[in-house]
């Protein structure tokens, strides 16, 4: 069964994709914090990444190597976020992330993000 880890920190919108990484067969793990997160990522491997561009701790610019280094080279890691035209998106046209989906997030959104980058 395949990983999918969610950074996020509004509560709702990591149940949302719980529920819709549990349809496609995805062990879910939620974290709050960037700092749940590299905590979990210690002792778990997962094989996607979907993360907020805001995090109340900071934004991820400031968190993003430390989340790669942790999760390692293939992890598919995909970016969130309710805002559009911020600096989220020069992150996946300059590779530092593999794709990128609007919030809310909504099934067709997450389901192109799983099929492209093979993960289901």
């Amino acid at each position: 069964m395949k990983k999918i880890l969610v950074i996020d920190d509004v509560e709702v919108c990591r149940y949302v994709i719980a529920a819709k990484s549990d349809a496609y067969g995805f062990e879910y793990h939620g974290a709050g914090t960037v700092s749940d997160a590299l905590d979990y990522l210690k002792g778990n491997k997962v094989d996607a990444i979907i993360l907020d561009w805001h995090i109340k701790q900071n934004q991820i610019t400031e968190s993003l190597d430390q989340i790669k280094e942790a999760a390692g080279k293939n992890v598919v890691i995909c970016l969130m976020t309710a805002i559009e035209g911020t600096k989220a998106l020069d992150l996946l046209k300059n590779g530092d992330v593999n794709a990128y989906i609007p919030k809310p997030v909504n099934d067709s959104d997450l389901e192109s993000f799983l099929i492209e980058h093979k993960l289901i």
